[in-house]
């Protein structure tokens, strides 16, 4: 029974005395609970707001093929013609998300 004991007192500190074990085990409930809670937050909050996006020199047929498929998800497509400079400032103030 003492050989036993050692044996495993041995393998026990060779598996939990490893640094990664001991950071793991602390972080790891962390890590699972925000693998799991983040998404979450995100996908309720992006349903509240409408995201606008610009597209700068979008031709007509594909913008409007794409557009109702964006509406669907919450994406506001606008068809920008005025110059990249305009938009640079909109996205800086806030009108819309991304060029």
């Amino acid at each position: 029974m003492n050989k036993l004991w050692k044996v495993t007192a041995h393998e026990f500190r060779r598996t939990a005395a490893n640094r990664a074990f001991v950071v793991l085990t602390i972080l790891g409930p962390f890590l699972i609970t925000a693998m799991s809670v983040v998404p979450t937050l995100i996908s309720t909050s992006s349903r509240q707001r409408v995201i606008a996006i610009a597209a700068i020199g979008a031709p007509e047929p594909v913008f409007r093929e794409v557009q109702p498929a964006l509406e669907a998800l919450k994406i506001r497509l606008l068809a920008w013609r005025q110059g990249e400079m305009e938009a640079d400032s909109q996205v800086l103030e806030g009108s819309f998300m991304a060029i």
